[in-house]
């Protein structure tokens, strides 16, 4: 493996990590206080990437939904 190969690999590796932590922010902080509204669904901590960009996407459609339907 040549040292270009570990930089891409670092940087895929800490973009991963970031969409894991947005995921479960949005899920777990962010929106707890939704957990009624049909728009929410909740993100396992376990995320495979994936699940990861799913529940990024997932969260962004439902927070633009509440902030449409509320004025935000």
């Amino acid at each position: 493996m040549n040292s270009l190969n570990i930089i891409v690999d670092f940087s895929t590796y800490m973009y991963f990590r970031e969409l894991k932590d947005l995921a479960r922010y949005d899920a777990f902080s962010r929106c707890t206080i939704f957990q009624g509204h049909p728009g929410f669904r909740e993100c396992d901590s376990f995320l495979d990437k994936s699940q990861s960009l799913n529940c990024v996407y997932d969260m962004f459609e439902f927070v633009l939904s509440v902030e449409q339907d509320y004025g935000c």
